[in-house]
């Protein structure tokens, strides 16, 4: 059993130029319970295509926001985060979703402009 929730507030896909490598990005809230205040949590994922058991592998970023906008980026200072084995999960269920309301999205486009996809 979790001692935490979490809430997705946008989850996003960018590519770095023509041909860098794909990534998702998502800013998640964040509470452990018997804390007051939510953190509000960036999370950046290299997803790897050809690795369905480990769809990161290893490659999943998770700042703070309010500590890197302060900024706060060092190495167990305050903003270091076990993003693989503590927010896969949750990673993967929201890139699951996100593309299925992308697929969506695109079939009722295509069915409203005549296209078959």
């Amino acid at each position: 059993m979790r001692n935490d929730e979490r809430k997705l507030i946008a989850i996003s896909y960018h590519r770095n130029g023509v041909s860098g490598a794909g990534f998702y990005i998502a800013v998640f809230k964040w509470k452990l319970l018997g804390k007051k205040q939510p953190r509000t949590m960036c999370a950046v994922a290299f997803h790897n295509e050809e690795s369905e058991s480990d769809p990161f592998s290893g490659r999943l970023a998770v700042l703070d926001t309010a500590e890197t906008a302060a900024g706060n980026i060092a190495f167990a200072q305050g903003n270091s985060w076990r993003g693989h084995d503590q927010f896969a999960d949750d990673m993967q269920r929201w890139i699951t979703e996100h593309n299925a309301e992308q697929d969506r999205w695109l079939a009722e486009y295509a069915a409203s402009q005549g296209l078959t996809t």
